[in-house]
């Protein structure tokens, strides 16, 4: 800056042979970076694409104001699926304090820090593939998950339930959970009648930044990849019913319980 003020530092990268913009590959935000600052970036992941195949939310949550985003609790559409798909996010409700707190610091530009008491974003109402989906985040642990018990990083449902109710349901989740009752992150799934789901990459380590994907086909399997790992695996031997996804919530379940402590970043639905 000619004039030595202090900047806002942006850096993106991608692998996109059509070049670089601000609706993807942002991976490092520096707020009120000093004059002549030399800044280092060391690049270990990508931000999910927006134009990835059968992508129906995603969610960078950088807090970009170009695309109406906003930190503010209880604002329609404050937080920009960048899928295209219109699913945008709500910070928490009318209550004071159910926002969760946005930073800088996420692990692919900015995040929200959940503070596992009420914290949570909600997307509303999706429109899913249900013969098979994906659910993909950055997540890090604040709080020891086997005092804490399960904290939900996300969770869809077709009713407002606490997570392990007779509802249909898809949630990913970390701490101590069915089925295993362990400290690991877990994928799980319902139809209202039959249920099942896998855990694995615990124990979970305190501040360190895990990337989470469960993924299913329905009649067929549920897996769960932590950091890009196989973790574990099971038997998905029913189907999802269509048309019954009529809540979306990222850091809580339907009820108002089981509430993630710690830092979400680059939440996606496939």
């Amino acid at each position: 800056d000619p004039d030595g003020d202090n900047m806002a530092v942006y850096i993106y990268a991608n692998n996109n042979s059509a070049g670089l913009n601000n609706s993807h590959g942002l991976v490092y935000i520096g707020v009120n970076v000093a004059n002549n600052t030399q800044i280092t970036y060391n690049l270990t992941a990508l931000p999910v694409n927006p134009n990835s195949a059968g992508l129906v939310g995603l969610w960078h949550f950088d807090n970009m104001s170009e695309f109406g985003e906003n930190d503010q609790r209880n604002i329609s559409n404050s937080v920009y699926d960048f899928s295209g798909k219109g699913n945008n996010g709500t910070l928490g409700n009318s209550t004071s304090g159910t926002n969760p707190v946005w930073n800088s610091s996420g692990k692919l530009g900015g995040a929200y820090q959940f503070d596992g008491r009420d914290d949570f974003v909600n997307v509303g109402n999706m429109t899913i593939n249900n013969l098979e989906g994906t659910f993909e985040a950055w997540v890090r642990v604040l709080r020891d998950p086997s005092d804490a018990g399960q904290g939900f990083i996300l969770w869809m449902g077709n009713k407002s339930g606490n997570g392990w109710g007779s509802q249909q349901e898809i949630h990913l989740t970390a701490g101590t959970t069915s089925p295993d009752s362990q400290n690991n992150f877990s994928i799980f799934l319902t139809n209202s009648t039959n249920s099942n789901g896998t855990s694995g990459g615990g124990p979970i380590t305190l501040g360190k930044w895990y990337h989470l994907v469960g993924t299913w086909k329905q009649n067929d399997w549920i897996k769960l990849y932590v950091d890009g790992i196989l973790v574990s695996s099971a038997i998905l031997n029913f189907s999802i019913n269509a048309g019954e996804w009529n809540y979306t919530y990222i850091g809580r379940p339907g009820a108002s319980t089981r509430f993630f402590n710690g830092t979400i970043d680059e939440v996606a639905i496939w």
